[in-house]
């Protein structure tokens, strides 16, 4: 979903709407974001998740 994102964003889409048509948040994405290609190490931080 990231990259589906980031290519619809480099074709001129708005990050924003390009979240809204797969139905999540900007605020989501830029979480998705930091554990997937950031420094994060991918595990699922709420509370009462598998990983937490």
């Amino acid at each position: 979903m990231i990259e589906l994102i980031g290519e619809a964003n480099a074709a001129g889409a708005c990050l924003v709407s390009a979240c809204d048509e797969i139905g999540i948040c900007l605020r989501t994405l830029k979480h998705w974001r930091k554990a997937f290609l950031g420094d994060g190490d991918g595990k699922d931080r709420r509370k009462g998740s598998d990983d937490w």
